[in-house]
C-alpha cells in the first residue's frame, strides 16, 4: 500500500466551485500546472530521504507526483516493511532480522518508532506554506483567465 500526501489548502473549496462552472479544460489547464507543483514537491521528499540514510533512499526512489488539482506525492513499498519503518521506525526487528539467530543483536534495524515520521510527512509539512501559496496563484490565474 503506497504512502501518500495531499497537501490542504484553505480556501480550496470556493475556488473548485468556481473550476466547476468552467469548462473542462479549464479544470485540465489546473490539473497540468499542479503537476509542476506536484513533482517540486516530489523532488524535496526524495532529498530528504536520500539524505535519511540507506533506508529511506530506497523509499525515496519511489517518490513520485500525481496528478491532481491539489499538490498530490506518493511513495510506494521496495520492501515488505521498508516504507513504514523508513519513515516511522520501528521497535523491534522484523522480516530476516526477527530470526531467532538475531535475538541476542541489539543494534536497530529502523530509528526508533515515532508518530510524526522522519522524512516524508515532515518535508510535506514544511512545504505546505509555500505549496499553498502556489496553488492560490495558479489556480487564481486559470479561474481568471477562462472566466473571461
Amino acid at each position: 500500500m503506497p504512502m501518500r500526501v495531499r497537501i490542504r489548502i484553505e480556501g480550496a473549496d470556493e475556488v473548485l466551485r468556481a473550476l466547476d462552472k468552467l469548462p473542462s479544460d479549464a479544470r485540465r489547464e489546473l490539473k497540468d500546472k499542479m503537476q509542476d507543483v506536484s513533482e517540486e514537491l516530489a523532488r524535496k521528499i526524495k532529498a530528504a530521504g536520500a539524505a535519511r540514510g540507506r533506508q529511506a533512499a530506497r523509499v525515496a526512489r519511489t517518490v513520485k507526483a500525481l496528478r491532481g488539482v491539489t499538490p498530490i506525492v506518493q511513495a510506494s513499498n521496495p520492501g515488505k516493511r521498508t516504507l513504514l519503518g523508513s519513515e516511522f521506525g520501528m521497535t523491534r526487528h522484523s522480516g530476516w532480522y526477527a530470526a531467532g539467530r538475531y535475538s541476542r543483536d541489539h543494534s536497530p534495524q529502523y530509528y526508533p518508532h515515532n508518530n510524526e515520521g522522519y522524512w516524508f510527512f515532515p518535508t510535506a509539512r514544511a512545504e505546505q506554506p509555500h505549496m499553498a501559496e502556489q496553488w492560490h496563484e495558479v489556480a487564481a490565474a486559470v479561474v481568471r483567465d477562462w472566466s473571461a
